[in-house]
């Protein structure tokens, strides 16, 4: 008798070489459209380029938006119980953002975000159209000179 090896998703697994049009596109309903309006606001600027990378846990397979000099700005993470966008900020970044023009849903985030050497990796679940706005109007004003530090 053959023994039966479970399948994983392809989103938690490692060894597997999945495309981002799979990822996204095993996100079921309202938040695989969320997942692919965010990707498209996210490739929107001209100065990243994506890639598929296996980040570990709890990441597992995510989209990262870098610079020219490899420097990651965000990850898109298309897991299939709940799709987040991740942002990675200079502690300078946070404190210059105007917390009170942010909405609710930005400063939540914020409030959240875990420190590692002196960067903040702040994650926000994919729930509602209106996410989308905001964090894509928090990235194009962390994309701004003056706010990235140029």
């Amino acid at each position: 008798m053959a023994k039966r090896i479970p399948t994983r998703p392809a989103w938690a697994d490692r060894f597997a070489s999945p495309t981002a049009e799979g990822l996204l596109g095993a996100i079921g309903g309202d938040l695989g459209s969320l997942a692919a309006e965010m990707r498209q606001a996210l490739r929107a600027e001209p100065s990243l380029r994506e890639s598929l990378r296996w980040c570990g846990l709890p990441w597992r397979w995510a989209l990262a938006y870098a610079d020219g000099s490899g420097a990651e700005a965000a990850y898109l993470v298309p897991n299939p119980d709940g799709p987040c966008v991740v942002f990675r900020l200079s502690h300078e970044q946070v404190t210059e953002l105007p917390a009170r023009k942010l909405s609710r849903y930005i400063r939540d985030g914020l409030a959240q975000a875990r420190l590692v050497a002196g960067v903040a990796w702040p994650q926000w679940s994919l729930q509602h159209q209106s996410h989308i706005k905001d964090l894509g109007d928090l990235f194009a004003l962390l994309r701004e000179p003056a706010a990235a530090g140029a």
